[in-house]
């Protein structure tokens, strides 16, 4: 990843960069709550949701902003399909990680693949650099358009935490996440009221694939579209945010995902602007800090209770 430096283009790509991570992250522990096992795979949802808004715009030649709802869509039933066809069928949480860990390397590979051919076939000024079969050249960005002074990406960051908020008011208030929280700690009680367990599942998969893919749809607004390479990349920050959200609350994961993404991009551009360029090399090193230190505090709470 590319960091920028300037103060009110800091806090833009900070700013990105905490919803992105807090969209994915709140997916993730969404369906940890109704699966019981972390989808390792999670954030391949933000591979196909990048790729489909960059195909959508540049064949209707509309904004990419309009191709948020056909993102949504299409992301949330890829997760749902991988839901169905893959991990519905798993009943040990060690295999489930295994197919997410393999289903997130084989899908990335085919999003650096598919890449890699569409440069070949479309022609457009959004591709960085020239064409190239090396990895660092396949990615793409999006045009910088601004809308009465303010940037679009930051009417985009804007958009996005205002319906987060209003978005967790309306579900706290309609009780729906009660739903997700009792299948976790006693789903057999829900059948026996005559709710349908399955569906509330594959709710719980089908939102988080709406979130992830809206999270890849925004990337390329400020930093270098990278559809495969962040598949991966954005992993052990969506971990490090979930952790410290205790794996447990969408809303608290939202919240702590937006602080570890923004901090992130501060800690990393502002160091490099002190100590050296090289520093970005190890931006990783953040949210594995901020993770080991939530798993110790889970572990030292875990004592204290017994």
């Amino acid at each position: 990843m590319v960091y920028v430096v300037g103060l009110s283009t800091l806090y833009d790509a900070a700013l990105l960069n905490g919803v992105v991570i807090a969209l994915l992250t709140s997916g993730f522990t969404l369906t940890h709550t109704t699966s019981k096992f972390p989808n390792l795979g999670h954030t391949l949802n933000l591979g196909v949701g990048m790729l489909t808004a960059f195909l959508f715009s540049q064949n209707t030649g509309l904004p990419v902003f309009t191709s948020m709802p056909i993102v949504i869509l299409i992301t949330g039933a890829y997760s749902l399909t991988t839901y169905q066809i893959i991990f519905k069928r798993i009943e040990k949480p060690e295999l489930a990680a295994l197919a997410g860990s393999g289903l997130l390397y084989a899908g990335a590979n085919l999003l650096t693949i598919t890449i890699h051919y569409l440069r070949n076939k479309i022609d457009t000024t959004w591709w960085c650099g020239p064409p190239s079969i090396n990895i660092e050249q396949l990615h793409f960005h999006y045009p910088r358009n601004t809308y009465l002074g303010i940037t679009e990406c930051t009417w985009i960051n804007i958009i996005i935490i205002t319906a987060a908020i209003v978005g967790f008011q309306l579900i706290k208030k309609q009780g729906i996440y009660t739903l997700f929280r009792a299948y976790s700690e006693n789903h057999e009680l829900l059948m026996i009221q005559g709710i349908n367990t399955d569906k509330l599942v594959q709710a719980s998969w089908f939102i988080a694939g709406c979130l992830g893919g809206l999270a890849g749809a925004m990337i390329p607004y400020f930093f270098k579209g990278y559809p495969g390479k962040y598949s991966q990349y954005f992993f052990t920050d969506v971990a490090a945010s979930a952790a410290f959200a205790g794996m447990r609350s969408p809303k608290l994961g939202f919240l702590t995902g937006l602080i570890v993404g923004f901090l992130k991009i501060i800690i990393v551009t502002l160091n490099q602007a002190t100590i050296g360029v090289w520093i970005g090399e190890y931006n990783a090193i953040f949210p594995v800090m901020v993770m080991v230190a939530s798993f110790a505090v889970m572990s030292l709470r875990r004592d204290q209770s017994t």
